[in-house]
């Protein structure tokens, strides 16, 4: 559908109607009231909240300083609109920075822009931004560890407000800013939300050994020598912290040769939030559970907390916990129509987290000679089922990335289901090795693990075979790899497989062996 096409509008608009302008002005209304009432919110969602809490004077104090560092950057200029210029709604987002060694808790204001309202081609082309990945920075930090690399953080101040706008973009006033009436304000660089402002660009040098590892406005940066980071410092203008504490939430420690990676803060902010506090567990799912079934509930419970969680869960599963992985894949199937069961084993989680919230990740690298090894597993759910398959990659013996997922294609065997598991897994160590290169690390080597013989002598047999001549080409790519002696491929006891936990349930007493192996080095 075109978005510029109003024909449809025209052909339905009636004239001397104002029930859409009735309704608007009603959920206006509505929207006053809440912000009004919750005077004991910490911290406010909108502008209206933040004038009636208790927190007004420093929310307006955080107004003041962000539209401070608009006027300093230039970031808008206020002119009237013209009759045939729409501008682009927003609004205010706030947020409480926590308390740091020299500065107190304090509230930051951002002002967002509506950018889902920019039509693609009218006031944006084509945008591009890089996208970090908890993998990058844990091999990064790897790589600190065993070069002995220098690491600083930094915080961008007004980080969009630098990126360079090449369209005319006018958007409404933000609330608290005092301008005549029929006035927008175009703006010249680019704003929060705006699609302009996700753009960014990569600039390598290969006579300085800086890299730089960014999140938004917050990243990391490692060197080789501490001159680096000093001649960094001193042509950016941001805030430098000369050691590695938290970031993205993520609490890191240094060791004397290492890092241990926790987020306790955030588990226990989620267990608090949605947890009934019954009991502890050992295992993440209860030993009897029906989640591998789907069925439609028609006594839904709670669907939008029961998304919260498992979303706020997901985020911990994917950068710190690979021990959760298996269970919240299974509790996000029935995100559509979570019931008591479903409940019930919701809690199960939390009560597991509860008792194992402090448990860190280690990043301490073994050797001198960087090996991937690449754990791959699958699990037949029965015939005419989509397969559940797992894999963990060991970075010099610590686990930097894992997965527990269910493909959309039904395996036939168990053999077909290791097959296309073995197939993803070579898939996603290649573009591990090719990152590692890029990070001035030599070409890593490879070495698969395999427990079903039959996968391996497909794997390794490039001849045709009728009993697999229907799978997807992207699950042969094990093939190419093994012939072009990219990996190596090596048969493994399936009880001592790590990546068992990412495809099965297991006892309270197996599951604790199994996370430990993974968390530890």
């Amino acid at each position: 559908m075109n978005k510029t096409n109003i024909g449809f509008m025209v052909n339905n608009l009636e004239i001397g109607r104002f029930d859409c302008k009735e309704i608007s002005e009603q959920q206006d209304k509505i929207a006053n009231e809440i912000g009004n009432s919750n005077n004991v919110q910490l911290t406010p969602k909108i502008y209206k909240q933040a004038l009636a809490c208790a927190k007004r004077y420093e929310c307006l104090k955080a107004i003041e300083n962000e539209l401070s560092n608009m006027r300093r950057h230039r970031g808008f200029n206020i002119l009237p609109l013209l009759w045939n210029v729409k501008p682009i709604g927003g609004g205010w987002v706030f947020a409480l920075k926590p308390a740091t060694d020299d500065k107190p808790a304090h509230f930051k204001a951002r002002n967002v822009a509506q950018g889902n309202s920019q039509l693609s081609g009218f006031n944006f082309h084509n945008t591009f931004a890089l996208t970090e990945t908890f993998t990058s920075l844990w091999i990064l930090l790897m790589l600190a560890a065993q070069s002995g690399l220098h690491i600083a953080t930094l915080d961008f101040v007004a980080a969009y407000l630098n990126t360079y706008i090449d369209k005319e973009i006018c958007i409404c006033p933000p609330e608290g800013l005092m301008v005549l009436m029929g006035s927008g304000c175009c703006l010249r660089e680019a704003l929060y939300s705006t699609k302009q402002a996700g753009q960014c660009c990569v600039y390598l040098n290969n006579d300085c050994g800086v890299i730089r590892w960014l999140q938004i406005d917050n990243g990391a940066v490692f060197a080789k020598k501490q001159t680096d980071i000093t001649a960094l410092r001193s042509s950016l203008c941001i805030k430098w912290d000369d050691m590695l504490h938290n970031i993205i939430g993520i609490d890191i420690n240094h060791t004397n040769d290492g890092f241990h990676l926790g987020q306790e803060h955030l588990i226990l902010s989620i267990i608090n939030k949605y947890w009934d506090q019954q009991s502890l567990q050992k295992s993440p799912l209860p030993v009897k559970h029906n989640l591998t079934t789907l069925t439609n509930n028609d006594n839904v419970i709670r669907q939008p907390d029961f998304i919260a969680a498992v979303g706020a869960l997901s985020f911990v599963a994917t950068g710190m916990r690979p021990d959760i992985s298996f269970a919240l894949n299974l509790l996000a199937r029935h995100s559509k129509f979570p019931g008591k069961d479903d409940w019930f084993c919701l809690q199960h989680l939390l009560g597991y987290l509860s008792g194992t919230s402090t448990w860190c990740l280690t990043l301490t690298p073994h050797g001198h000679t960087p090996v991937l090894e690449v754990y791959s597993d699958a699990s037949l759910e029965g015939e005419c089922l989509r397969m559940s398959h797992g894999f963990v990659r060991r970075l010099s013996g610590c686990s930097i990335v894992w997965c527990s997922k269910r493909l959309m294609t039904v395996a036939l065997s168990s053999c077909h289901a290791e097959f296309m598991a073995l197939g993803i897994a070579a898939r996603h160590g290649k573009w591990i090795r090719n990152l590692t290169t890029e990070f001035m690390l030599k070409p890593l080597v490879i070495n698969l693990k395999c427990n079903n013989t039959s996968c391996m002598k497909i794997a390794t047999d490039c001849s045709p075979n009728k009993r697999m001549r229907h799978s997807d080409r992207e699950f042969f790519i094990t093939n190419q790899l093994l012939h072009e002696g990219c990996p190596t491929l090596e048969w493994f006891v399936s009880g001592n497989r790590l990546s068992d936990v990412l495809t099965k349930a297991m006892g309270p007493q197996l599951h604790l062996s199994f996370a430990d192996k993974l968390l530890s080095c």
